[in-house]
C-alpha cells in the first residue's frame, strides 16, 4: 500500500509543481518579484525570486488529495496527527517569514526572533529533544536525558540551525535544492527501515516537489526559490532530522536516538558551511549576518571552478557524506522490508 502511496504523491507533487512554476514565474514578473545582481550573486539578469510558492502549493494540494485518499485505502492519517501537525505548523510559519522576506526584506534580526518564538512553541506543545544517546564502544551508548530548559535550548537552535543553513546555501542555480534532494532522500531510506509513517508518506511529497521546481532552477536558472523556498525547504529538513529524536512518536525503537548522530552526517555539508561562515564574520568582528563570499559555493568560485562543477562538486560532496552515514546506519540496523 505504501509503495502505491509513495508512488502517487511524488508523481503528482512533482506534476503540480511544474505546472505551477511558470505561472508563479509570470505573476513574479508582472509584479517585479525579481532578484537583482549585485556583487554577491552570480546572475547577470534580474530573475523571478518566488519558486518556493510554487512548491509550497505543490506539496498542500498533494497532501490534501493524500488526506482524501485516505479515506478509500488502509492508511490514516491521523495515526500520526501530532507529528503531522507540527510539520505543516513549522513549514507553513518559516515558508510565510521567508515569503515576507521575498516581498518586504525583512530584517535578519526580526527574521531570527521570529523563528526563535516559533520553535519555542513548537518544543512547548512537544516536539523535542530529551534524550540523547552517545556513542561509546561495542555497540554501546550513554543515555544522556537532556535537562528540560537545555532541551528548549537545543530544539530551538537544531531547527532554526538547518533552516538558515540550508537558506544560507542557496546561493548557486540548483544548489540548495540538491542538497535538500539528496539528504531527504537519504532520511526516506532510514524511515523505510523504522517503519516511520510520518516520513513515508511526506518526504516523497517533497521529493516531488523538489524535482519539478529544479527542471526550471538548474543553471542557468529560469526561477528562484527566494527565502520562501529555502526556509520551506530547510524547516521540513529540520523537521525529518529531528523526528526520530522526539520522545512523542510511538511507531519509533527508542534506540534510534542514538541517530542525533546520523544527521549531523546527512546535513555536514550546510552546517559546516554555515558554522564556518558565522566564525569568519566574528572572528573579523562583523555581524554574523554580515553578507560576504565566505560560503563554500563563493570559495569555489574564487579559486576558477565554473558555476556547474561548483554545485556538481558539492553535490558529490553531500552524496558521500549522506552515502557515509547510511552506510553506518545499515550496519547497526538491517534494512528491513518496506512497509506493508
Amino acid at each position: 500500500m505504501y509503495k502505491f502511496i509513495n508512488l502517487f504523491s511524488f508523481i503528482l507533487s512533482f506534476y503540480i509543481t511544474l505546472k505551477l512554476i511558470p505561472l508563479i514565474n509570470s505573476f513574479g514578473l508582472k509584479n517585479n518579484i525579481l532578484d537583482r545582481p549585485n556583487s554577491r550573486k552570480q546572475h547577470k539578469e534580474p530573475v523571478v525570486r518566488i519558486g518556493g510558492l510554487a512548491m509550497y502549493i505543490g506539496f498542500i494540494i498533494t497532501l490534501i488529495f493524500l488526506y482524501i485518499l485516505s479515506y478509500f485505502f488502509d492508511f490514516n492519517l491521523n495515526n500520526n496527527i501530532f507529528h503531522f501537525n507540527c510539520f505543516l505548523f513549522i513549514t507553513i510559519s518559516f515558508f510565510l517569514i521567508g515569503l515576507f522576506d521575498d516581498f518586504l526584506d525583512l530584517s535578519p534580526l526580526f527574521r531570527l526572533i521570529y523563528q526563535i518564538c516559533t520553535c519555542s512553541f513548537v518544543w512547548f506543545i512537544g516536539l523535542r529533544i530529551e534524550n540523547i544517546y552517545i556513542p561509546i564502544f561495542n555497540n554501546n551508548f550513554l543515555n544522556y536525558e537532556v535537562p528540560l530548559l537545555l532541551s528548549l535550548c537545543i530544539t530551538v537552535f537544531w531547527i532554526v540551525g538547518i533552516t538558515n543553513s540550508i537558506n544560507w546555501i542557496d546561493g548557486l542555480d540548483g544548489l540548495a535544492s540538491g542538497v535538500v534532494l539528496i539528504s531527504l532522500f537519504t532520511f526516506f531510506l532510514i524511515s523505510i527501515n523504522i517503519k516511520n509513517e510520518v516520513s513515508l508518506l511526506l518526504i516523497p511529497i517533497a521529493l516531488g516537489t523538489i524535482l519539478g521546481f529544479l527542471k526550471y532552477n538548474t543553471y542557468p536558472s529560469k526561477i528562484l526559490m527566494g527565502d520562501g523556498g529555502s526556509h520551506f525547504l530547510g524547516s521540513t529538513l529540520a523537521f525529518f532530522s529531528l523526528l526520530p529524536l522526539t520522545s512523542n512518536n510511538a511507531s519509533l525503537d527508542t534506540n534510534f536516538s542514538i541517530n542525533f548522530f546520523y544527521p549531523i552526517f546527512i546535513l555536514a555539508v550546510p552546517l559546516f558551511d554555515m558554522v564556518y561562515v558565522i566564525f569568519s564574520r566574528i572572528i573579523e568582528k562583523h555581524s554574523p549576518f554580515y553578507p560576504d563570499r565566505k560560503h563554500i559555493h563563493h570559495r569555489l568560485l574564487n579559486v576558477g571552478i565554473s558555476h556547474k562543477n561548483t554545485v556538481l562538486i558539492i553535490y558529490s560532496i553531500q552524496f558521500l557524506f549522506c552515502f557515509f552515514s547510511f552506510t553506518i546506519f545499515r550496519n547497526n540496523y538491517p534494512i528491513t522490508n518496506f512497509v506493508n
